[in-house]
């Protein structure tokens, strides 16, 4: 014979958190599903998703790395959000047509 929770035991009531009847638990668990749905709905559409990133190594001069942390603190940057502009900016000076050019042959020998 189990156990009857919704008498109170010792000091504490414990039959406010026994639902009286199954109706009332499920209303209450499909509200916290309805809920939980909105919430994730609202967090996924507000923030978009960053760029994918890859870590790897180059060497670089000395005296250009100072630089650029130099600029990246006087700016109050990140040393990479500096580094993604260099790039940027170096990437859209060259022509367009080299540019795909040299993508399509990288691909083809790697």
């Amino acid at each position: 014979m189990a156990k009857d929770f919704k008498n109170s035991i010792g000091r504490k009531r414990l039959n406010t958190l026994i639902p009286d009847n199954d109706y009332d638990a499920q209303v209450k668990v499909e509200e916290k599903r309805e809920m939980l749905k909105e919430k994730k709905q609202t967090t996924t559409t507000s923030a978009p998703t960053p760029p994918s990133t890859v870590v790897t190594t180059f060497r670089i001069n000395t005296e250009k790395l100072k630089t650029i942390k130099a600029i990246a603190f006087w700016d109050r940057k990140k040393i990479q959000d500096v580094f993604d502009e260099a790039l940027e900016m170096y990437i859209s000076a060259q022509p367009q047509e080299a540019v795909s050019k040299a993508i399509e042959e990288h691909t083809k020998r790697t």
